[in-house]
């Protein structure tokens, strides 16, 4: 099970896994041989992946829970570890899953609503202006963004122009943009559902104070918290049917109430999602360690 620092707990995009959850979590799996390994400073082989001595590729299950972000070196040895063995979560799932436009695309395809979505070169951006017109406002993402970071409104099509030529100066590449219609909600409906292995264990709500110009979730510091338990029910069908869609078994939606369409939309997928134990026990749908374990346990024949 790769981890950044045993002694430290998993790092995840929600703060720390603590020490307890992990050991809880090995405790459940005592009847398996467990070996303890991590991703940092493995090598291929004649194809085969080894962290120090261990040849991974001859377990019969590699589970991983930590924060891998743009090191493409550890992706790449998941990917190949997925090739040969089992590896919890998919990691193939996972890292699509992070571009947000890859994820939207699957999701709306799936029949699951989503914010309305474009994406297009930001050459095109003035014909896309017109495009586009009819939405109003408008939010340009990064693909790849998180806590808040990098989002935009934009609530003109001179603005909308503009902000995407400001983006392309500082890029010899092309730029390819990607950018939703502003759905105007209310915070005190918005809902992130956590999905472990295809059950939406809880739902939270960040608190006002999370909420920058009364719209937009954004943590300066990439801590996370700042939440508060509520009832899933309302976008259960809808997380559930999003991450059966991904094919991911760990994964996070923020979900907002549109007024436009009187119905919930999903406006961000977060392939570490937040694992929050006084939610966990608040949902009284056991702990994470509990969900974890289950996981692996399924797949072992435990």
């Amino acid at each position: 099970m790769p981890v950044r620092d045993p002694q430290k707990g998993i790092v995840n995009g929600s703060g720390i896994v603590s020490q307890a959850v992990r050991d809880d979590f090995l405790k459940q799996l005592a009847g398996a041989e467990v070996i303890p390994v991590t991703l940092a400073g493995a090598y291929v082989e004649n194809g085969k992946v080894y962290s120090g001595d261990i040849c991974l590729s001859e377990l019969d299950i590699v589970f991983w829970l930590y924060y891998v972000g743009d090191n493409f070196f550890e992706w790449d040895m998941l990917h190949m570890l997925s090739q040969v063995t089992m590896v919890l979560p998919n990691p193939r799932a996972a890292f699509r899953a992070r571009n947000k436009f890859y994820a939207h695309t699957q999701i709306r395809n799936a029949g699951v609503p989503t914010a309305d979505f474009c994406a297009f070169p930001a050459a095109d951006a003035e014909n896309m202006a017109q495009r586009l017109k009819d939405w109003g406002d408008v939010v340009l993402k990064p693909v790849h963004g998180d806590f808040g970071h990098g989002i935009c409104r934009v609530s003109n099509t001179r603005a909308f122009v503009d902000t995407i030529a400001y983006a392309q100066s500082f890029s010899r590449e092309p730029l390819e943009i990607f950018c939703e219609r502003f759905e105007k909600n209310d915070i005190a409906k918005w809902i992130s559902a956590t999905v472990i292995d295809g059950t939406v264990v809880f739902g939270y709500r960040k608190r006002p104070n999370a909420f920058v110009e009364g719209w937009k979730v954004y943590d300066a510091g990439r801590i996370g918290g700042n939440a508060d338990y509520v009832d899933p029910a309302p976008v259960r069908d809808i997380a559930a049917a999003a991450a059966k869609a991904l094919g991911c078994e760990i994964i996070g939606f923020d979900l907002i109430f549109s007024e436009r369409q009187q119905a919930y939309v999903i406006v961000d997928e977060n392939t570490l999602p937040g694992m929050y134990a006084d939610c966990f026990a608040a949902s009284g749908t056991g702990a994470l360690a509990d969900h974890l374990a289950r996981m692996v346990l399924k797949r072992i024949g435990g």
